[in-house]
């Protein structure tokens, strides 16, 4: 009986100094590694020298250090200037903590041919401060659009001025197919492809409203009724790249018309059914991505606005136009002008878009 309770004693300890050598391997910070200066065991490296993104393939980047450190992975487009950041905590990289699969944090995206360079460094350590660096070439950048995704344009072909609207009593510049913002006729660079929409113009007419482009689900092809959305709402998104030039004044509302007649007839009546929409000030400079919930949109609470007379449910599946309005708020003429250009207007299913 003794030799049996020794023994299991024994496991118990073996198996106690087991848990607390794993601990201190995986988690601990010991004294000597406080005080040690930080050395890099590994260099920085890339599993691959060119990626071409739009056939899904990817970076791994990897390097090892003798500490566990706080680090930051920055790649920087060398002619778009994008720049895609990771960070963490370790001792260090690889393909559980540095995958990269083309995207961006900050607009604009990265372009196709350009060299990327990637900088590693360790902000809170002085005994190291080099930076560790390689380099990456894309040969395509990746496809913003997702498998789930249904585009609505990207204005680099068709005749999309043929949808648009204006108010009489106003100053208005607007078309597609441009690189262009009216008035003015500053040169900006598209978001992707080579031409955005854009609208601009002043409230003459002291009625807020300037322009709008009003898309059709016809514009996905000739005979589309619908934009082939789901009925549910859970995980739905409208998506666009807005540029703004930083004007107070200027908003974009983005209108979903559904057709709640039945039988379902692809028109939407304004006096009988319902229009769901969401409102943007366009107060920044340069692009940036708008995601909006499809269940955060709203039906109008103005009184005799319309599309408000419908069935009251969200039904995305009867979309059957989208609507793009510039407004000036405050309106007026002495408000000066309100500008905004557009890009890739898309819904995605599950997530917002990413890029």
């Amino acid at each position: 009986m003794k030799k049996i309770i020794l023994l299991i004693n024994t496991l118990v300890l073996v198996a106690f100094a087991s848990c607390t050598k794993n601990e201190v391997d995986d988690n601990a910070v010991t004294l000597n590694e406080q005080y040690a200066p930080l050395t890099i065991k590994e260099t920085l490296k890339a599993d691959k020298d060119s990626v071409n993104f739009s056939q899904n393939e990817s970076v791994v980047f990897t390097a090892k250090w003798n500490k566990k450190a706080t680090w930051n992975l920055n790649i920087i487009g060398r002619k778009s200037k994008s720049v895609r950041t990771y960070s963490g905590y370790g001792r260090f990289l690889d393909a559980t903590t540095s995958v990269w699969n083309g995207t961006t944090n900050q607009l604009p995206m990265f372009v196709q041919g350009e060299v990327v360079d990637v900088l590693l460094n360790f902000p809170n350590d002085n005994s190291l401060k080099d930076t560790l660096k390689t380099v990456v070439k894309i040969i395509k950048v990746r496809n913003l659009l997702p498998v789930s995704g249904v585009l609505i344009t990207d204005f680099e072909t068709g005749n999309i001025d043929q949808y648009k609207t204006q108010s009489g009593g106003d100053s208005v510049g607007s078309g597609t197919l441009t690189n262009f913002l009216r008035p003015g006729g500053r040169f900006v660079t598209a978001l992707q492809g080579s031409k955005f929409y854009v609208m601009g113009g002043r409230d003459f007419s002291n009625d807020y409203y300037i322009a709008a482009l009003t898309l059709p689900a016809s514009v996905l092809g000739s005979g589309n009724q619908t934009f082939g959305l789901p009925s549910d709402t859970t995980g739905l998104y409208f998506n666009c790249f807005i540029y703004g030039e930083g004007r107070a004044n200027t908003q974009l509302a983005f209108g979903f018309a559904e057709d709640d007649q039945e039988p379902y007839n692809s028109t939407f009546n304004r006096n009988s059914e319902d229009q769901y929409g969401f409102g943007v000030t366009v107060d920044w400079v340069g692009w940036k991505l708008v995601s909006i919930p499809y269940n955060l949109c709203n039906i109008s609470t103005n009184q005799g606005a319309d599309g408000q007379n419908g069935n009251k449910i969200r039904e995305p599946n009867r979309i059957v136009r989208v609507a793009i309005t510039l407004v000036s708020v405050p309106n007026g003429g002495a408000a000066g002008p309100a500008i905004a250009a557009i890009d890739y207007p898309i819904f995605t299913i599950g997530k917002p878009l990413e890029y």
